[in-house]
């Protein structure tokens, strides 16, 4: 009978400790795949901020290529009357 006391003892004793590890490994679990989506998501957005500046960068880019083309574009057509 003391046996099955000690074996209940140490039964339950290896059973709360399971119990609590099961517990911390699931938080961590849960708290690591929490900080990892985090991550991807502040990697995300960096991502589309700079793809909006590239963006804005180039329609400045072909604003002032097409302001050059007109320019450019006068420039000859007034040399081209001078020559007729």
């Amino acid at each position: 009978d003391n046996r099955r006391s000690r074996s209940r003892e140490h039964a339950v004793e290896a059973g709360c400790t399971l119990l609590g590890e099961t517990v911390v490994f699931s938080v961590s679990g849960i708290v690591m795949a929490y900080e990892y989506h985090k991550a991807k998501e502040a990697e995300h957005r960096k991502e589309e901020e700079a793809l909006d500046r590239i963006r804005h960068e180039a329609n400045f880019a072909r604003v002032e290529l097409q302001s050059q083309i007109i320019t450019l574009e006068a420039i000859v057509a007034d040399q081209s009357a001078k020559l007729t």
